[in-house]
């Protein structure tokens, strides 16, 4: 009972302190949540300092700054999410993005595909349903993402490095 009371008085003390001095969060093994966010309280660029931040930890440093997203290791997706719906450019510096963020990235910069190591067919249909010319990132689009580039915009074909059959075909017969 006597532990209990010296350890949740030793966080209490510990919360009020980094408050005033988040850096020292680095002196502390293993900090409780409650010490992580007493820290970044203190100044965003705390979460520096923290090994492995909890989710929200980190959601608490980049919505003080959006740019430190940079020094957080293993950003959790809902976190990667928050930054580029704030700025999509910061995408390009989320390391190891999670599926879900690489959807809403393509979702809202097309372009971004050229970025993405072998993107699934689901990916490379967002990209060009929003932007036809996308296509042109594409090293090997299947079959579908090229009719749907070619049907949603003619000139997209130039794109396509090796148009499949169905693609000619279509582009042919909308050739004005």
């Amino acid at each position: 009972m006597i532990n209990y009371f010296e350890n949740t008085s030793y966080e209490k003390n510990s919360c009020e302190l980094l408050k005033q001095n988040g850096s020292a969060i680095f002196y502390i093994d293993n900090p409780t949540e409650q010490q992580m966010l007493a820290a970044i309280e203190h100044s965003g660029s705390n979460i520096r300092l923290i090994k492995n931040p909890t989710k929200s930890a980190q959601m608490a440093a980049v919505k003080q700054n959006i740019y430190l997203i940079e020094f957080i290791k293993r950003p959790y997706a809902e976190v990667q999410q928050y930054v580029i719906s704030k700025n999509i450019g910061l995408f390009s510096v989320i390391k190891r993005p999670a599926k879900s963020t690489i959807k809403t990235a393509i979702s809202l910069k097309p372009e971004l595909i050229s970025r993405v190591d072998n993107p699934s067919e689901k990916l490379q249909l967002i990209a060009v349903n929003i932007d036809p010319k996308c296509i042109r990132y594409i090293s090997m689009p299947t079959n579908k993402v090229q009719i749907a580039a070619v049907s949603n915009d003619y000139e997209s074909f130039k794109y396509i490095a090796n148009p499949c059959e169905e693609a000619i075909i279509l582009h042919a017969l909308m050739e004005p």
